[in-house]
């Protein structure tokens, strides 16, 4: 071989070592745990996760993982490990995690004083949990004003070893000695499977069952049992429950009532029996496996609404017994008479009665005198007694009189309140929809809603209030309420005030009612007076519509300034005073006809919007279309019942009054 090709050959082998050596060449690192201003770094890559597990083994080494976004590093949160008797535990892992948790975490060891620290992230609070070996795990929650904690972790239980472990098995039965199914058994110190549900040869095992174990049996309707160090083989009785028996007795004239619902529910478990309305032979009645030694609550429904409630101390000696659950079925009532603090009636006060399965409303007379409807004599009932302008009385248990035994009737004296309307504006307290008083006493008052924005306490004691307001947020506003009769408080700006006169054609509206809303918002109705005028107090700027009340006043929404009874108004900052709203007239079209069909009328308004309405037409000879808008219909018949084909019954119609197809005046509406 020739030496300038040998020569070549060695140079290019002392290059591709030298390639070799650089590559495998050892990185310089920081030395551990260097200086405790070292900042934890947040990764992100695969090549990083790959580092953090080579360096998993090293105990002083500061491992950030886990990152997902970057974080200034500003805070120092120092964190010391101790063990129960005050010594440093060095080596002990802590992770620190931004809370509530930015996907930030840092992991670092201590030193051998047990202290570490982190050079961020600058967050306000952070979460810290701690691990060591032999140790249970241990955490705390840090935050920027206190940066600095100790945690103490406490010696953990030596786990049993698996060479300790059993295999058990057994069998659950029954007191006459059957195998018992579908028995839960539950072992507390299983390595394995820890519960267990028995089939229908009552058999049951566990495979790792350790010293100290314990075993639970339960089966509804039957005792549980508990055994600690159970032996191999050994079986478990159940024993039921007994059977609560009881009898429905009428007191009036010592009698079993046979037709009634039962419900029977334990206090100290969740057993729960119920029966529907049915009879009963002899009133009797019987629920089996109903645990003992607790006290029991029955409910007797009867046919009319009642419910009778029967507290039974249940006791295990005397299960066997047949408990008599006493019916006093007496006609009965309750009479109260409501005044105020002069002692003068109030014949608008109203009382509401409550019991279990039953609630009614009783009015006043003008003596201001509230006799209840019929009730049972056993029947206990809670009694609400409110009056406008006067505060809530509530009597609790209240039973009635009989009524062949006549008594006075019951004098509650109401106090005087406020009636108060609160005008809420939706652009300052958004999303209300629920409002709630609370006066210096406490007692909490609610109220109740009547538009969009106005709500309305029926009585506030005067004197200072906390207003609840309950929206996208909830508000807490102070208002001072006035000895008066009626009181309005504004929440926001009290908005603007839009008045004028309504006129039906060129007549002014008589007395009644007029529609009236926001665009968007639902149509509230406003009082009109003889005369025509109307007033809207507190609107919002915004679009709304006045007009005629109307069963097709969506429909009519949709047409926009074409809509016949309805008018448009710009709202801004100011009042509007003195508005002349004109609207249509509603006409009436009446016709005859020989038998029943449905009838179609269809055309354009005078203002120029489409209008159609559907008439089923089915009994007498003579049909009627009212509230009509003027302008010019054509109107059509099904000729062979619904779903057949429109025949014209009249064409050109023009409406610009009331008109009457059949009269004889008339050109005659053809006869089907």
């Amino acid at each position: 071989m020739k030496k300038p090709i040998w020569l070549f050959i060695v140079l290019l082998n002392v290059c591709a070592w030298f390639l070799v050596w650089w590559a495998l060449r050892p990185t310089q690192s920081n030395p551990p745990n260097q200086g405790d201003q070292e900042t934890a770094k947040a990764v992100t890559s695969e090549g990083h996760h790959a580092k953090v597990s080579e360096q998993a083994n090293d105990p002083t080494q500061a491992i950030p993982i886990n990152t997902t976004s970057e974080s200034a590093e500003a805070v120092t949160w120092q964190v010391q490990v101790q063990d129960a008797q005050g010594q440093a535990l060095p080596n002990a892992r802590v992770r620190l995690q931004a809370a509530p948790g930015d996907g930030l975490i840092y992991e670092r060891a201590c030193d051998q004083q047990g202290n570490t620290r982190f050079t961020g992230p600058d967050v306000d609070t952070v979460d810290i949990s701690v691990a060591a070996p032999g140790y249970a795990p241990g955490d705390a929650r840090l935050h920027r004003d206190a940066p600095q904690t100790r945690v103490t972790l406490t010696k953990s239980q030596t786990p049993p070893q698996l060479s300790q472990a059993q295999v058990v098995t057994g069998k659950v039965l029954d007191e006459t000695g059957q195998p018992l199914s579908d028995v839960r058994v539950t072992c507390s110190r299983c390595l394995g499977k820890r519960q267990f549900n028995t089939g229908n040869n009552g058999r049951f095992g566990f495979e790792a069952l350790f010293p100290g174990a314990v075993l639970r049996f339960s089966k509804k309707g039957r005792r549980p049992v508990k055994i600690e160090g159970f032996t191999s083989g050994d079986t478990v009785v159940l024993q039921a429950y007994p059977t609560f028996q009881a009898q429905v007795v009428d007191r009036a004239d010592n009698r079993p009532i046979e037709t009634f619902g039962y419900s029977l529910v334990a206090e100290k478990s969740s057993f729960y029996a119920e029966s529907k309305l049915q009879k009963h032979a002899d009133g009797l009645f019987q629920v089996a496996g109903v645990p003992t030694d607790q006290e029991l609550t029955c409910r007797i429904k009867l046919p009319n609404r009642y419910t009778i409630e029967h507290h039974i101390q249940y006791e295990a000696n005397a299960a066997t017994a047949v408990h008599r659950l006493w019916i006093d079925s007496r006609p009965g009532r309750v009479s109260i008479q409501v005044v105020n603090e002069a002692g003068d009636p109030l014949p608008q006060a109203m009382a509401r009665f409550h019991s279990k399965g039953l609630m009614f409303d009783q009015m006043a007379n003008p003596l201001g005198l509230i006799r209840s409807q019929e009730l049972l004599m056993q029947q206990r009932f809670t009694i609400h007694v409110t009056a406008p302008g006067y505060l809530r009385q509530s009597l609790n248990e209240r039973e009635p009189t009989p009524l062949d035994s006549p008594q006075d009737p019951l004098v509650v004296i109401l106090e005087r309140a406020t009636q108060v309307t609160v005008i809420v504006n939706q652009n300052q307290y958004p999303g209300v929809d629920d409002l709630n008083a609370a006066d210096q006493a406490g007692a909490v008052y609610r109220a109740r809603r009547t538009g969009n924005q106005t709500f309305i306490f029926s009585g506030l004691p005067p004197g200072a209030v906390t207003l609840e307001v309950m929206g996208e947020k909830t508000w807490h506003v102070d208002a001072n309420i006035l000895a008066q009769d009626h009181q309005e408080i504004l929440l926001g700006d009290q908005g603007v005030t839009i008045a004028g006169r309504f006129f039906v054609g060129s007549t002014a509206k008589q007395e009644g009612v007029l529609v009236f809303g926001r665009e968007g918002e639902p149509l509230r109705n406003i009082v009109c007076s003889k005369d025509g005028r109307f007033q809207a107090r507190h609107c919002l700027p915004g679009r709304y519509v006045i007009g005629l009340p109307h069963d097709q006043n969506a429909y009519f929404r949709r047409l926009g300034d074409q809509a016949p009874f309805l008018r448009s108004i710009e709202v801004g900052n100011q009042d509007m005073l003195d508005l002349d709203l004109h609207v249509a007239t509603p006409l009436r079209l009446k016709g005859c006809l020989s038998q029943s069909t449905h009838l179609k009328l269809t055309g354009t308004t005078d203002e120029g919007a489409p209008y159609s309405e559907i008439l089923s037409h089915n009994r007498g000879t003579r049909f009627l279309f009212y509230g009509l808008p003027p302008g010019r219909y054509d109107l059509f018949y099904e000729a062979a019942g619904p779903g057949s084909d429109l025949v014209l019954l009249q064409q050109g119609i023009a409406l610009s009054r009331d008109v009457d197809l059949c009269d004889p005046q008339k050109k005659p509406a053809p006869h089907l």
